[in-house]
């Protein structure tokens, strides 16, 4: 893509603050993102295809160590995910199973699969918030780019869903790709900070095993670190541009690639980290999106006449969430039942009922919102990938 400006319109609100008048100029982003993005939302194999065998500097750097990384990972998740569907169904008793299924509650159901996409709406919220100070794409933009990005962590393997996102906003909402990553990097730091209080409360309340608490510490901690050092790379954006031009200027080829105005394009995306007119409503907005999908867990249990205290939503929130990250097949297949099931089995609930509700819950959250992903492509209609491999920077 060519490069983009974004005027900030007086009097423009970021969601719930008022945002400055001055034009603030975003740096282009990489065509290499958006190579990799194709693999998302067009033909993997043809574009995996060309960034690995492409003209230009890109191909040079682009070897098979990286091609053997994809492929371990992808056999890793297809060997957790094959022993997530073993366990899941192991002991199961297929005529319960349909039983359970049949004996849901589906209007229960609809209400539960109705708050989930009212999260995604909360979530694309924020997001606009994310954007400060610039001028944010509009809801039904970033909301249709939170639909896509389930569709391509349904469809595809390597969680390209952060990718998706920030590809698709940057082609409809006319806004740097690199920026837009950069708020989605923000948006994760956030989230992860905000179970943070759970993570402290839980092992209270339910016997964790001492390495998991040590897991959970670690991690709260990493995110809080990494948000502190967001904050100084946006606070010193330039210097780190200066300093990124010093470095890779010896480094033939590196020009042509814009690495420094790309990496200060993305750490200018965590602008809203210093701008403290906009915490409250980005916690906010975060603490209320956690506890509008708990509550929608809650009432598939519900539909499912499982009885479990409310400590067991909170339980499978937050394991659901971490387990996101362990590889597995596209939308998790197999890791996810599994982890449900195993997170509801210290609550004494039958195993045909808690498949069942995995089975539902695994639609709620992937397929049906994969659906809505594909309803926005196809309303969309963005340009095809010319024969070159590269997206046109028009």
């Amino acid at each position: 893509m060519g490069d983009r400006t974004i005027h900030v319109n007086s009097g423009h609100n970021c969601g719930l603050v008022h945002c400055p008048t001055s034009p603030t100029r975003i740096e282009p982003e990489p065509s290499l993102a958006e190579e990799l993005l194709q693999v998302v939302l067009y033909n993997e194999r043809d574009a995996r295809k060309r960034i690995g065998h492409g003209t230009g500097p890109r191909s040079q750097n682009t070897g098979g160590s990286e091609g053997g990384k994809h492929r371990t990972r992808f056999v890793l998740g297809a060997v957790l995910s094959l022993a997530g569907l073993v366990l899941t169904f192991r002991n199961v008793h297929f005529p319960g199973l349909l039983v359970a299924l049949a004996g849901a509650d589906y209007a229960l159901v609809t209400t539960a699969l109705a708050v989930n996409l009212l999260a995604f709406g909360a979530t694309a919220m924020r997001w606009q918030i994310l954007f400060y100070p610039h001028k944010a794409p509009k809801f039904s933009q970033l909301f249709s780019g939170l639909m896509v990005a389930q569709l391509a962590n349904t469809a595809l393997p390597a969680h390209l869903g952060i990718m998706a996102r920030a590809y698709w906003i940057g082609e409809v909402g006319k806004v740097s790709k690199t920026f837009a990553l950069g708020t989605i990097v923000l948006e994760k730091v956030v989230e992860g900070i905000t179970l943070l209080p759970f993570l402290v409360l839980l092992p209270l309340l339910y016997p964790f095993p001492s390495g998991v608490q040590q897991a959970g510490w670690t991690l709260g901690l990493a995110l809080v670190a990494l948000g502190v050092v967001m904050a100084l790379l946006n606070r010193y954006k330039e210097s780190l541009s200066r300093f990124l031009i010093a470095s890779l200027g010896s480094f033939p080829g590196l020009g042509s690639w814009h690495v420094p105005e790309h990496l200060t394009s993305v750490v200018e995306g965590f602008n809203a980290l210093r701008a403290k007119e906009v915490w409250i409503p980005i916690w906010g907005w975060s603490a209320g999106i956690w506890a509008t999908i708990a509550l929608s867990y809650y009432l598939a249990l519900r539909a499912f006449h499982i009885q479990v205290p409310p400590l067991a939503t909170l339980l499978l929130l937050i394991v659901l969430q971490v387990g996101a990250r362990v590889p597995a097949l596209p939308s998790g297949i197999g890791v996810f039942h599994y982890l449900v099931v195993l997170t509801l089995s210290p609550f004494l609930v039958d195993r045909d009922l808690a498949v069942s509700y995995a089975l539902v819950l695994h639609g709620m959250t992937f397929l049906i919102p994969s659906l809505l992903g594909v309803f926005c492509l196809w309303r969309a209609h963005l340009p095809p990938l010319p024969p070159g491999g590269r997206a046109s920077d028009g």
